[in-house]
C-alpha cells in the first residue's frame, strides 16, 4: 500500500502541475497507478468511502497533503466556494484544479476583487435579495448586481480564486 500511495502522490502532484502524461516515465507512472489504486478499495468500503467518485469541500482551505491523499486513493478532493447569497458558484474541477483555491467560476458566473480585496460576485446562482429587506439587500449587493460576500481573495493569472481572509 505504501508504493502505490507513493506512486498515486506522484501522478497527483504532477496533474496538479500541468505535466503532460506523453513522456514515457510518467505515462508508466500513471498506468502504475490505475493498476494500484485499486488496493484501497477494501479500505474505502470499511470507512463507508467506496462510493465516492468525487469529494467536494467548502467553508475553509483544506490541506494540500490532505486533497494529494485523496486523489492518491482515487477519489479526487476538490475545493469549492460560495454562500448563501452566491450559491456554491466557484469550483475545482478533476481536470482543471489548484490545489489551495477554490477553483474558477462555473459559467456565467463573473468574479471581481475590490479596492480592499474583498470578493464581489455577480450570477444567475446569486439570490435576488433579503426578503422583506430593501435596505439589508443594498448593503451587499449594488445596481448592476454584484454581491460583497464579505470574504477577501486574490485571483491568479490562470483564473483560480484563492479566500485568504473573512
Amino acid at each position: 500500500l505504501k508504493e502505490a500511495l507513493e506512486i498515486g502522490l506522484r501522478v497527483s502532484h504532477a496533474d496538479e502541475a500541468g505535466v503532460s502524461g506523453a513522456t514515457s516515465d510518467l505515462a508508466a507512472l500513471r498506468h502504475r497507478h490505475e493498476q494500484t489504486v485499486g488496493l484501497f478499495s477494501p479500505i474505502l468500503q470499511k470507512v463507508g468511502l467506496d462510493q465516492l467518485r468525487v469529494v467536494i469541500i467548502g467553508g475553509a482551505t483544506v490541506a494540500p497533503e490532505i486533497v494529494h491523499f485523496f486523489r492518491a486513493i482515487g477519489t479526487p478532493m476538490l475545493e469549492a466556494y460560495g454562500s448563501t447569497e452566491v450559491m456554491l458558484n466557484v469550483f475545482n474541477r478533476v481536470d482543471d484544479f489548484k490545489t489551495g483555491t477554490a477553483g474558477k467560476p462555473l459559467p456565467g458566473v463573473e468574479l471581481h476583487l475590490a479596492e480592499d480585496g474583498e470578493v464581489l460576485c455577480r450570477g444567475p446562482l446569486n439570490f435576488s435579495g433579503y426578503f422583506k429587506d430593501p435596505e439589508k439587500t443594498a448593503e451587499v449587493m449594488d445596481s448592476d448586481g454584484w454581491v460583497a460576500t464579505g470574504d477577501i481573495g486574490t485571483i491568479d493569472d490562470d483564473g483560480f480564486l484563492r479566500i485568504v481572509d473573512r
